[in-house]
């Protein structure tokens, strides 16, 4: 279903608020985050020396420059000719000027922070309060952790609510978002992140309904939503630098639009027989993106791009540290050779292949590294994806129905039509053209009614759920023969290139299916009981058990939904699929010790079916294959958590500002197998098993801690005095996690069944700091002054690894390329201010 975003209300009195959270100016011991660490010997003093050393017969700035000139030279241009440049193309201020005009190579990378926010509520007309609104809006700009994490988007929202009576309110509520963003740090697109695609977002949310209260023991709410999410991702390609993008479907027909001057550039032409619509500045091509013909126009196909490796080094006699690529020699100023040294580091570290804490040397080398040239860009050109919800609910609510005393009951019911449409191209190498083509029209409804009995001793919620969900696709009868012409779906042309047959449901979705069936609908009940029976004054007993399904994620159901068999390895979605099945038990008891404090522990078990997993299939005798996703797997969730809660309150003058909240769980997770794409890599490698064993999935954790204790003292009326010892407070937040399994490397079958995530990651543990204080303003108003700091102690944990032998047999998570995401981001500080009034 949809999210339904829970928009504040206005009062009757007016109010008015403003946040403003920042990073601005924080560096040092506030700020240990310096981006990638690497790029600081990406720039002219170490690039092959610099001024001080030469390659060839030019000195290492020289070089550096030359390098970079045409990046250079677009941001300069860009710059100086935006104004003139965004009215050629609507594309260019976000896809071409935004990440062009960044300065990548900046060091240290601050991430500047800036969020204000403010609110504004209460009645619409200053003489009938029951007529009330409020807005917010939220703004934020950062330039991320990373080079190219930047980001800036901002978002509203909007409610009206007509008391009309006092049974009856109508409401109307909307909450938006837009924003831009970066396609993410990549560590071997260090000379050329510009080169990364930008992702616009465009989010939307209207709700209107109405509230009844027919009577203080009864109450209905009805509502009709809908809901949009809409993001567009463009690689900046503009190899002639006009302000075009030269590679794009600017009004996503699936007809790919160039740039003539482009194509011109890199020895090509566009015949004019093959141009279905002309515009001043690109020409659109009777060819989607899977076809030949387009493909010819790509600049990296076409003139191809370079990699190179490169480590750093000291040359020897020397303190000069210098970044030099393999192969070339280093000269001094004389002409004379010079030897370097590869800059090595020893620290210690974990080597999983031994199973021991070693000292580890690691040689500084980045391993095929892009070159920025015209004709690099990133494979992925084209993102689009949009989906369009259409919802309505209504939920029923009555206590003591029919004269049956200690009852509440409640029933209701939700629909939802779903439009989903994704294009996506991904220009690999070798001519594989990966395409993800969506449009796809399923609904859903579910039906709920529940039962909560209250009596002495016992109090029980009985209910079910029915759900029903149609994906209004179709599927191969056969799926080890699923096609009518492997060739026609291999080499993409369609209709003779009529794109207006290609929009035709009737014709599009079959076209490629060889005896196509409909997918029936799927429908489930769900049966829910909970129960709570107090066996003291201070302890409850508790117990649930419930049946929940989950439909499988949209991309298992409907990736590539037309067949297209472009590339080596296409992936199909399974819009047949049923969803998972999860049996939950859970048993506890909670004590209180005092009114304020309690423990709670509960012991769980959830047994999960038809679990999703991809699958490589072979289509008849071809040799072809594909991999698609079914309902195969099972697993099992068991464990206990504990909570302890300590709220504010009681009779000790100190202690009853303190509030702590500790949540430990003990957890084991097994599936059989450790996430929904093993097999499919696994029959890529040749090592898939005939049969499956359970393992621990890849989101098994033993054990996880999380606890905040804050201690806040509420703001004092009176004398300055008074306020300057009161209205404060401050939190600590504290999380721990035991390391998530990963596997060695596998070799075999056998290997698959005894050694699948077999290994642990390091632990992660974190602390976050939050301190505030407030003081009081004239007129009822209040400020806010505080500060967050995350990662406290600056812990730079391992999260992840980049690359698996890497670290599995040298104890180093970088990989080739160096990829410093694999840690912890260090300590972070932010601060801000709070002003809030409300009338009195």
């Amino acid at each position: 279903g949809v999210i339904q975003v829970a928009t504040k209300e206005g009062t009757d009195k007016y109010e008015f608020s403003f946040q403003l959270f920042s990073s601005l100016g924080m560096g040092g011991f506030f700020n240990t985050n310096v981006g990638d660490p690497y790029m600081k010997y990406f720039q002219p003093p170490y690039f092959y020396g610099g001024d001080k050393y030469k390659i060839g017969d030019i000195s290492g700035a020289e070089y550096w420059s030359e390098l970079l000139s045409y990046d250079q030279e677009r941001a300069k241009y860009y710059s100086e000719n935006a104004g003139e440049l965004a009215q050629k193309d609507a594309l260019f201020s976000d896809f071409i000027y935004y990440p062009t005009t960044f300065n990548f190579f900046r060091f240290p990378w601050r991430e500047n922070y800036l969020r204000p926010i403010f609110g504004i509520g209460g009645p619409v007309l200053p003489f009938y309060d029951a007529l009330r609104f409020y807005f917010s809006y939220d703004y934020v700009n950062t330039n991320g952790t990373y080079p190219n994490d930047m980001g800036k988007n901002g978002s509203y929202q909007f409610k009206i609510s007509w008391f009309v009576t006092p049974k009856i309110k109508l409401f109307l509520g909307s909450v938006g978002t837009d924003g831009l963003y970066g396609w993410n740090f990549d560590p071997q697109w260090r000379f050329a992140l510009s080169r990364l695609p930008a992702i616009r977002s465009h989010n939307r949310q209207f709700s209107v309904g109405i509230n009844y209260a027919p009577s203080t023991k009864s109450y209905v709410e009805f509502r009709l939503g809908y809901f949009s999410t809409g993001r567009l991702g463009v690689t900046s390609m503009d190899v002639d630098m006009d302000g075009v993008v030269d590679f794009t479907d600017r009004d996503g027909d699936l007809l790919v639009e160039v740039d003539p001057d482009m194509v011109r550039l890199i020895g090509r032409a566009v015949n004019p027989n093959y141009v279905n619509e002309w515009n001043d500045n690109w020409v659109e091509l009777r060819a989607f993106w899977w076809e030949g013909m387009p493909q010819g126009f790509y600049p990296p196909f076409v003139r191809g791009f370079h990699m190179r490796n490169f480590y750093l080094g000291v040359v020897k006699g020397t303190n000069d540290t210098v970044l030099i690529a393999y192969g070339d020699t280093l000269y001094d100023l004389g002409g004379n050779p010079v030897e370097v040294d590869t800059v090595k580091t020893v620290k210690d570290c974990y080597v999983p292949a031994e199973g021991t804490v070693r000292s580890c040397t690691t040689r500084m080398i980045f391993s095929n590294m892009y070159i920025p040239s015209p004709y690099l860009w990133y494979r992925i050109l084209y993102y689009y994806r949009h989906t369009a919800t259409w919802s309505t609910r209504l939920d029923y609510l009555i206590q003591d129905p029919l004269g049956l005393r200690n009852h509440e009951f409640k029933t209701g019911f939700e629909a939802y039509r779903y439009h989903i449409k994704a294009v996506s191209a991904d220009y690999a190498s070798g001519g594989n053209t990966y395409m993800n083509v969506v449009d796809a029209k399923p609904t859903k409804f579910a039906y709920y009614i529940r039962d909560k009995m209250e009596f002495e001793g016992f109090i029980a919620n009985v209910g079910f759920r029915f759900d029903y969900y149609n994906p209004n696709a179709w599927v191969p009868a056969d799926f080890r023969d699923p096609l009518k012409s492997l060739t026609l779906a291999s080499i993409g042309p369609i209709f003779e290139r009529d794109s207006a047959s290609w929009y035709n449901p009737n014709i599009r979705d079959t076209f490629f299916i060889k005896n196509p069936v409909r997918v029936p609908p799927t429908f489930y009940v769900s049966p829910r009981i909970g129960i709570s029976h107090p066996i003291s004054e201070t302890d409850v007993l508790h117990f649930t058990y419930g049946h929940y399904f989950q439909v499988p994620r949209q991309r298992w159901m409907f990736n590539n939904q037309f067949w297209l068999m472009t590339g080596a390895f296409n992936i199909v979605g399974n819009p047949s699929l049923k969803p998972e099945k999860t049996i939950s038990y859970e048993v506890g008891v909670k004590h209180a010790f005092t009114p304020y404090t309690v423990i709670d522990i509960t012991a769980f078990y959830k047994d999960i079916a038809d679990l999703v997993q991809s699958k490589w299939i072979y289509i008849g005798e071809t040799g072809n294959q594909y991999t698609t996703f079914v309902n195969q797997d099972f697993g099992s969730v068991r464990g206990v958590e504990v909570n302890f809660t300590k709220t504010p309150g009681g009779s000790n003058p100190y202690l009853r500002f303190l509030t702590i909240n500790i949540a430990y769980t003990l957890q084991f997770a097994k599936a059989t197998f450790a996430s929904q794409f093993d097999l499919y890599r696994l029959t890529w490698s040749g090592i898939a098993p005939d049969y499956a064993e359970e393992h621990y999935v890849d989101w098994d954790q033993r054990h996880v801690i999380n606890a905040v204790v804050s201690y806040d003292v509420p703001l004092a009326k009176g004398s300055m005095r008074l306020q300057m010892v009161t209205g404060f407070g401050m939190a600590f937040i504290y999380s721990y996690g035991s390391g998530t399994p990963y596997s060695p490397p596998l070799r075999s079958p056998l290997d698959v069944l005894e050694k699948m995530n077999t290994l642990r990651m390091p632990s992660v543990h974190n602390v976050d700091f939050r301190i505030y204080k407030s003081f009081g303003l004239p007129m009822g108003a209040r400020l806010r002054l505080f500060a967050d700091i995350y990662n406290l102690f600056n812990d730079r944990t391992i999260v992840s690894y980049d690359d698996h032998n890497y670290y599995y047999y040298f104890g180093d998570p970088e990989g080739p390329y160096r990829n410093p995401t694999v840690y912890r981001r260090g300590r972070l500080t932010r601060y801000g201010l709070q002003i809030t009034w409300k009338q009195r």
